[in-house]
């Protein structure tokens, strides 16, 4: 990198500063997940049919209701404000354990379908079997937010909007085993705090994950992670 392009960097970087104000936070919240139903039917040709005429195929429907239960999350970070106070890059570590009740269900049936009119037809009344299986979860999630906060009614009020690339720690529940979950897990947060002290905000916020919650490979790998989150926070 040329002297130039240096001095020009440095210049640029103590302009800001020049304007800007660092500030470091703490944050401790209660969550809910907020995970949905899903269903989900896979159906897939037999090798053989057991009627002249007919193909064969297997029915299978999965699915997954969900009982969200209250975790606890710890943040800390810092906020850069630029243009007069109103305006905050924040960044944070973030800590989140969420927990839930998990029930599976799935069932499955045969049915054929005529080779030359094409005409469906049960072999079983559906479904022929189901199986149902409930499981308590809890996940432990650290995250790494950043997100841009305007402020509003003389810097009491304040609206956040950002990104939230995370890490599966550790899980229980289930099989016990974390590879059962997406390890990555990447989202966005809306966040709302009000200053009710000099130092003191009440904080509301919304997390929704795109990735699924469960790996690919499993059968349930239908739902995403939402979170809804209730906490106060304390500027130092």
């Amino acid at each position: 990198m040329s002297l130039r392009k240096i001095l020009f960097i440095s210049i640029l970087l103590m302009s800001i500063n020049l304007q800007a104000q660092v500030n470091f936070f703490v944050e401790a919240s209660g969550n809910a997940s907020l995970i949905s139903e899903y269903y989900a039917t896979q159906i897939t040709e037999t090798e053989n049919s057991d009627r002249q005429g007919y193909y064969k195929f297997l029915s299978n429907t999965y699915g997954g209701s969900y009982n969200n239960k209250p975790g606890t999350g710890l943040t800390a970070g810092l906020q850069y404000f630029v243009k007069q106070g109103n305006i905050s890059l924040d960044a944070a570590i973030d800590f989140n354990n969420i927990n839930f009740y998990q029930k599976l269900t799935t069932s499955n049936y045969y049915f054929y379908q005529s080779i030359t009119d094409y005409k469906i037809e049960n072999a079983t009344n559906p479904p022929a079997s189901k199986t149902e299986k409930g499981d308590n979860h809890s996940l432990y999630l650290l995250s790494l937010p950043l997100s841009f906060s305007y402020y509003f009614l003389n810097n009491d009020l304040s609206v956040s909007l950002g990104a939230v690339p995370g890490l599966l720690l550790y899980s229980t529940g289930g099989s016990g085993a974390s590879a059962d979950f997406n390890k990555f897990t990447a989202g966005i947060q809306v966040q709302l705090r009000y200053r009710v002290a000099p130092q003191w905000w009440l904080m509301g916020g919304f997390q929704e994950y795109s990735t699924k919650l469960y790996d690919a490979s499993l059968k349930q790998s239908f739902s995403n992670l939402r979170l809804m989150k209730l906490g106060v926070k304390y500027d130092f």
